[in-house]
């Protein structure tokens, strides 16, 4: 069994600043090996103005110098692991749960809820009175992530293309707003506007589960999709989907907005022995805060209690690496790959 399951750099940006010493220590690599180079730097060989080759030195002490300034890069980008045990007693136990929030955004989301008249079946414009399906289902969604505050919530976007708007993360509060809080209507001129077109809801829950399983810091078991569309072009498609995702573990639960009843009921006994998939139809603001009401009740339930994950800070076993390294590194620099046999030679008969 794998002392850890996974590991995850807190501040992997970091190891970028050990780019220039690499480059450094590459182009002195090349330089030695050119004439006038002086390879050792001792004292005793500048003053000797002696040049000392060894080419099984040069590519050793180079090596020793990639490791160490390698090892200093990954020490700066702050490494974690997840385990499902307590590594050497100082862990911190992660007790989250990942929701991925697969948004659609066609312009279909854009009608009011419920039944369309003939002056609004091509959606709202900026200008017009009453509530989009997206801004309905949006206002209940802002809910439900104060419901869960310090849970990891990612968020996708979907429409001819899905594509992924926000990494998993507990800090939701401002990420989603800023993603959300555009207009979908005609005329408004937003980028949600301009990237609506078609419904492949299949490829938004495949992206989903891609998602959710290079997450590290929760379990699958933990997670769950929460699927917001009000249609979707290839039924097959999808249903093949969602038994993707169930086979993995991962809960789905789909809010349709308007979608045909005959295709909840077909779904609903599709997997109607499968505690993990849920759908809702749902046709007004009160019908969506409740499906948003019994999601939580369902997550929040003993049968879907939260996988023990603990996070472990490996820096300090690095640190502690690399000081021991380093200090190898300085003492053979310095003695044996600093000298050369004919260099003692050589430095014996000048001092004679």
């Amino acid at each position: 069994m794998p002392l850890f399951e996974s590991i995850n750099f807190v501040s992997p940006v970091m190891i970028l600043i050990v780019i220039p010493l690499l480059a450094l220590i590459i182009l002195g690599f090349i330089k030695s090996g050119q004439t006038g180079a002086v390879t050792y730097t001792g004292l005793e060989y500048l003053i000797l103005k002696k040049t000392t080759t060894g080419v099984n030195r040069k590519h050793i002490r180079t090596m020793l110098l990639l490791i160490m300034v390698v090892g200093l890069g990954v020490l700066w980008a702050n490494p974690v692991t997840y385990s499902s045990n307590p590594i050497f007693g100082s862990a911190t136990q992660v007790t989250t749960k990942q929701f991925v929030v697969v948004f659609d955004i066609s312009p279909s989301m854009n009608l009011v809820m419920g039944e369309v008249t003939e002056e609004k079946k091509r959606g709202l414009t900026v200008n017009d009175e009453g509530v989009s399906k997206y801004e309905v289902a949006r206002e209940a969604l802002f809910g439900f992530l104060e419901q869960f505050v310090g849970n990891s919530f990612g968020l996708i976007l979907f429409s001819t293309e899905p594509f992924l708007a926000r990494w998993p993360t507990v800090e939701t509060q401002n990420k989603f707003l800023e993603v959300l809080d555009e207009s979908l209507r005609r005329g408004s001129g937003s980028q949600l506007e301009a990237y609506s077109g078609l419904t492949n809801t299949d490829e938004a829950l495949l992206l989903a589960q891609d998602v959710i399983q290079k997450s590290a810091t929760v379990s699958v078991k933990s997670s769950a999709v929460i699927l917001i569309a009000d249609a979707w072009d290839d039924l097959e498609a999808v249903e093949a989907s969602i038994k993707e995702l169930r086979s993995n573990g991962i809960n789905i639960y789909i809010i349709g907005t308007g979608v045909p009843e005959d295709i909840v009921e077909k779904l609903t006994k599709e997997f109607s022995d499968d505690n993990g998939f849920r759908i809702f139809h749902v046709d007004s603001q009160a019908e969506m805060a409740q499906a948003y009401y019994l999601i939580a009740s369902i997550e929040e339930s003993e049968f879907f209690a939260i996988d023990e994950k603990f996070e472990t800070n490996i820096r300090w076993m690095i640190a502690l690496f690399m000081t021991l390294f380093t200090i190898v590194v300085i003492w053979v620099l310095e003695i044996p790959l600093h000298r050369s046999r004919s260099n003692n030679m050589m430095t014996d008969r000048g001092l004679k």
